[in-house]
Parts: C-alpha cells; sequence; structure tokens
C-alpha cells in the first residue's frame, strides 16, 4: 500500500515519500492535517480546502481576500519543490500556460513561491465534471455529442499548439465538462502540468523517466522519442474512441503490455463497436489519429477541427445558384499563417525574437505576392502591411515579432466568419471591421487607426477600377493622406465615419420599424431572472472601458460599433438561455433604435442602457448563480 501524504509542520509542503523536508531539515509527519489549509498565499488566496492531487502538486480550492472570487491553486509537492529540474517544469508550466487564453482551456491567473520556497499556480476555478466521470456514468455517448466535445477539444489544443506548447498528458481526467449558459456543456482541458514548450532548450525530462497516462500515450511517448504536438492528437484519437464506444482501444494488466499494444498492435476499428459507424468519415478519422506513425496522423489539432466540422456540414442544394457566403480570411492565407505561427512561437520562446520576427515577416511578403491577382482582399492584405510597417518601427526584434503576431492573430480570429461572396468595397470594409475587433477589444486604438489609413490605401485601387466611382477613389486618396499625417488613434475620428458611410452607402438597407412607443422595461422590472449580474456587469464595463477612450478620441464610429457587437452578443446568450428576459428585451429595444440614429446618437442610446443596466444591477440584491 502506497504511504499516506506526508507534511513539514513548517513550510506546510506535502511530500509523497520524503522523510525529511530538505528545506527545514525536519522530519516530515503523516499525522498532520494538511498545513496549507487556511494559509493565505500570494497575500491573496486563502485555501479552503483540498479538490485534487496530481503528478505534481495537490490542488486547492482558494477564495481571493478582497474580491468574492473562487480560485483553482495548485502547490508543488515538497518532494519536487527543492529539485531543480522540477522546478524549472514547473515554472514552465506557469509561463506557458499563462499565455493561453481560449473558452476551452482553464485560464491561468497568477503564479509565484510562497515564503516557505513552494511553487505555486493560481487557475480559474471551474464547477463541473470530467469528462471521465461523464463516460463512466453514461457509457458511450450519441455520435453527435462525441464530435461536438472532440470539436472542442480540438480547438483548445490548437490554440496551445499554435503557441508552442504541447499538453502531452491529454486524457479525459483532465477535460472539465462545465455548465454554461449559452451551451449544455463546455470542454475545459486543464492541467498542464507536463506541457513542454515545444524548442524550449533545456531538455525537462528525465531519462528512462515517463511523463504521461500510459492508456492515452502516443507510442513515441513509450519509446522515449521527442514528442510533438502529434501526442496530443495520439490522445485524442483514443479519447474519441472511448467516447464513441464507452471502452479504450487498448487494455493490458501491465504497463510493458499496455506499452507494446500501442507501438505494435493494429488499433481496433471503433467500427466492430459501433456498426453504424463502418465505412464513415469519422471512423476513418479515429483510424487516422490512431496511427503508429506520428508523420500519419492529421498534421495538425487544426487539421482535425476541419475534419470534424465536416462531419455535420449540410450537403450543397444541387443546382443551387444563390451567391454563397465565403470566408472572411480564405484558407489560402489562414494555413502559411498558422504554420508560421507554429514555427515562430518555439524560437520566440527560446528568445531568439529576431528569428521569429524576420520569419512572420518572410511569411507575410509570401502571402500578399500570392494576394495581388486575381481577388481584392485589401483588407487582409491592409492588415498585413501595417503589421510590417509597425514592425519595421519597433524598437526591439521582440516588438517587432510581436506586431506581425496581432497582425496573424487579427486575421485568424476574422477567419471563421462569413461575408456575401461580392467582392467591392462594402465586402472588404465589412471585412476590414472584423479584422480590427480584436485591436478595439485589447484598446490598441492607434494600431487601428495605423490599419485603417493603410486600408483606405488599398480601398482607393478598387474604386478606382470602375468610373462610376471616380469620386470615391478621390475621396479615399484624401483619407488616406489626411490619416496619414494625423497618424495612430488620431486618424479614427476622420476614418471610422468616412468608411461606414461608404459600406452603408453601397448597400440596400431596410427602414427600421419605429420603436419610440416600444415597452422599455424600468428599472426594478430588468432584474427579473437575472441569475449571473456579476458576469453581466463586467462585460457592460469592459465595453465601455473601450468605447469610452475611443469615443473621446473622436472614433465614435469605433465606440459605437464595440457597445453593439457587446449589446448583441448579450442579447443573443440570453435568449439561448431563456434568462434575464426583461434584461434582454431592453438591449434589444436600445439596438433596435441605434439602428435607426446617426453614428454619434447610436453610440449614445447604447451607453444610456449600459448605465442604466449597470446601475440596476449596482441597487438591487440579484441571485446568483
Amino acid at each position: 500500500m502506497a504511504d499516506a501524504m506526508r507534511f513539514c509542520e513548517q513550510c506546510g509542503a506535502a511530500f509523497q515519500s520524503m522523510r525529511f523536508c530538505p528545506r527545514d531539515r525536519g522530519p516530515t509527519r503523516v499525522d498532520l492535517a494538511d498545513p496549507m489549509l487556511g494559509r493565505v498565499v500570494g497575500d491573496r488566496y486563502r485555501i479552503l480546502d483540498r479538490v485534487a492531487a496530481g503528478g505534481m502538486g495537490q490542488v486547492y480550492r482558494a477564495a481571493h481576500v478582497r474580491i468574492a472570487s473562487l480560485f483553482a491553486l495548485k502547490v508543488l509537492y515538497g518532494d519536487l519543490a527543492h529539485d531543480p529540474e522540477m522546478r524549472a517544469r514547473f515554472q514552465r508550466e506557469a509561463e506557458a500556460a499563462s499565455v493561453l487564453s481560449s473558452r476551452h482551456i482553464v485560464r491561468v491567473v497568477d503564479f509565484g513561491e510562497t515564503p516557505g520556497g513552494l511553487s505555486y499556480l493560481v487557475m480559474e476555478y471551474v464547477d463541473g465534471t470530467s469528462l471521465s466521470g461523464v463516460i463512466s456514468r453514461r457509457g458511450a455517448l450519441p455520435e453527435a455529442e462525441a464530435v461536438l466535445v472532440a470539436k472542442q477539444i480540438a480547438r483548445g489544443l490548437a490554440h496551445a499548439h499554435e503557441r508552442g506548447i504541447v499538453h502531452r498528458d491529454l486524457k479525459p481526467d483532465n477535460i472539465m465538462m462545465v455548465p454554461e449558459e449559452d451551451e449544455g456543456s463546455v470542454a475545459k482541458l486543464l492541467d498542464f502540468g507536463l506541457a513542454s514548450v515545444k524548442g524550449a532548450g533545456t531538455r525537462l525530462t528525465r531519462v528512462g523517466q515517463i511523463f504521461g497516462t500510459p492508456e492515452y500515450m502516443a507510442p513515441e511517448q513509450f519509446l522515449g522519442a521527442d514528442a510533438d504536438a502529434r501526442v496530443d492528437l495520439y490522445a485524442l484519437g483514443v479519447i474519441l474512441f472511448e467516447m464513441l464506444t464507452g471502452r479504450l482501444p487498448f487494455f493490458a494488466p501491465s504497463l510493458n503490455e499496455l506499452a507494446m499494444m500501442h507501438t505494435s498492435a493494429p488499433p481496433p476499428s471503433v467500427a466492430l463497436d459501433v456498426p453504424s459507424l463502418r465505412g464513415s468519415a469519422l471512423a476513418a478519422l479515429v483510424d487516422k489519429l490512431l496511427q503508429k506513425r506520428a508523420s500519419e496522423r492529421p498534421a495538425s489539432a487544426r487539421a482535425v477541427l476541419d475534419l470534424l466540422r465536416t462531419l455535420d456540414a449540410p450537403a450543397p442544394l444541387s443546382g443551387a445558384l444563390s451567391l454563397r457566403p465565403e470566408p472572411a480570411v480564405p484558407l489560402a492565407v489562414v494555413e502559411p499563417i498558422r504554420a508560421a505561427i507554429y514555427a515562430g512561437a518555439p524560437l520566440y520562446n527560446t528568445g531568439d525574437h529576431a528569428a521569429c520576427a524576420r520569419l512572420y515577416w518572410q511569411t507575410a511578403d509570401k502571402v500578399l505576392a500570392e494576394l495581388a491577382e486575381p481577388r481584392d482582399l485589401v483588407a487582409v492584405a491592409a492588415r498585413l502591411r501595417t503589421g510590417q510597417r509597425r514592425a519595421s518601427r519597433a524598437e526591439t526584434p521582440s516588438g517587432g515579432a510581436w506586431e506581425m503576431r496581432f497582425a496573424f492573430d487579427d486575421l485568424l480570429h476574422a477567419a471563421p466568419t462569413e461575408v456575401p461572396a461580392a467582392h467591392g468595397l462594402p465586402r472588404e470594409i465589412a471585412v476590414a471591421e472584423l479584422i480590427a475587433a480584436p485591436r478595439y477589444g485589447a484598446g490598441h486604438l492607434d494600431l487601428v487607426g495605423d490599419y485603417y489609413v493603410e486600408l483606405a490605401r488599398g480601398l482607393r485601387h478598387i474604386a478606382a477600377r470602375n468610373p462610376r466611382d471616380a469620386s470615391v477613389a478621390l475621396e479615399l486618396d484624401r483619407l488616406a493622406a489626411e490619416g496619414a499625417k494625423r497618424g495612430g488613434a488620431a486618424a479614427l475620428s476622420l476614418l471610422t465615419p468616412a468608411l461606414e458611410g461608404m459600406r452603408a452607402g453601397a448597400q440596400p438597407t431596410l427602414a427600421s420599424a419605429p420603436v419610440a412607443a416600444a415597452f422599455v422595461p424600468s428599472s426594478r422590472d430588468l432584474l427579473e431572472g437575472v441569475v449571473d449580474a456579476e458576469r453581466y456587469g463586467q462585460r457592460l464595463v469592459q465595453a465601455i472601458a473601450v468605447g469610452a477612450p475611443a469615443y473621446n478620441a473622436g472614433d465614435i464610429a469605433g465606440c459605437g460599433r464595440v457597445y453593439r457587437h457587446t449589446a448583441e452578443a448579450l442579447v443573443s446568450e440570453l435568449r439561448a438561455s431563456g434568462a434575464a428576459p426583461r434584461l434582454a428585451e431592453r438591449l434589444r429595444i436600445a439596438l433596435e433604435l441605434a439602428a435607426s440614429q446617426g453614428v454619434d446618437q447610436a453610440a449614445w442610446t447604447l451607453r444610456h442602457a449600459f448605465d442604466e443596466i449597470l446601475a440596476a444591477l449596482q441597487s438591487a440584491p440579484v441571485a446568483r448563480g
């Protein structure tokens, strides 16, 4: 039987086996209650109770001492805390995970070291059920549900892999299914304790030591070979097999037998357990994910996600003549950008910022050269050129790399959105709004200003092709020159109203129904059904924090756009959940009224609605979910 957990009374460390604390040189005791319970870590996090024990440390539930929020706090075992290699691994986990920001990855918010020398990591606290718990309780999942969960896992992996981070211990225990209002439950990846920063220099895996969970490990992990992102794809294949069948593809009573099966035995077909999948694209994908050779698996998590999306795509209508929407950013642009990020992020992580910046610049040059003909894609080209212009002015290689990375991220953010296939000014301005949205959200107004100046230059060439748009071409020429003279955020007050007008003027508009007599809920009634007041309030405050500076800088259209997008997102979430119908109605009325107003008045209509809702949220007790 394994030894019980031992504790050091002085530093509070938990030990798996050591009988003396290397730091305090005192005996570790098995008869102590966990000394970390009740302690305040980092002057902010009061430990409430222990929720789990992992391969590297204990996980506690902690409450922030100044704000009403819960966190998960992971503390390195004492056995490892004084081992420089293991401390480096834990530090690597913290640094790696802190750059990840995805709905499908549990977010790291802080990390540090206690006065007793224990490294700790602070994560958002998620209240849900592990995927392993779901499978053990329900057995095989319906095909549609398994595909949905696999998509969410693939999204999280793609986000991490494109930043040079490999999980290396992906398994159902490390996937939490968390209830959220807009969906039944959402898969979130956690425990990047075994994550490796690709190309991080120091080899953190000891010779002869296996890191991972054998049932989900790729053949190359058993063989001690270098593991890249495709080990996570193999694990995803095992998980998808398990979700569809309720069992693992390989099971053996000993580690040696299990290793032999993973490295040499052909994987069973999922169709043997689920005959309805025989000959299906889903069965073929599972088979491909479980290939022994990494080179025979899909090239990336993003490629897996693209394949999963095709499984539920509607069949095209035969003979359909309607103009089909197109992605805002085509695959021919997305693929080289993703490849560049995948290769450049490890260079940046090892400190070779100049090489990373150079790779990103060369990729942009290649994409721009291929965009010259025959399609416009002015908004895409303008964003790449803006990144290059700003990178050329950066004071350090690190700054240059980030300017290019911002451009790449903005294009990837816009890529999934479909826009009308017709080309010309309206389409390009609409695409530009999508591309600029992340920078607006981050408050990078000077970058957006530079982008819109470059956009105006590109749009001028589109207008010049058509003699009927000669006056528009001249106006764009003037706007680009004046915007460049003003520079940065100051250019937005000139450019955004003009571009909004050009976009609207080139499109048919529907007359808005009068809303003056519409019922507007009173402040007292607004809160009926509200169950997550704090989250809604934070969303509105964040929108105002971005929109107000934009308005004050003269970018009134940009401010209104931030407010509109926030209101539309909240209405969509509230309607999907059925919660707070009067709050959703208040925002809907504001949106409808703003649609019939000028740019300035529309921004204020939405701002007044936000202020009214915030006042109601702050002044009345609201049930919290």
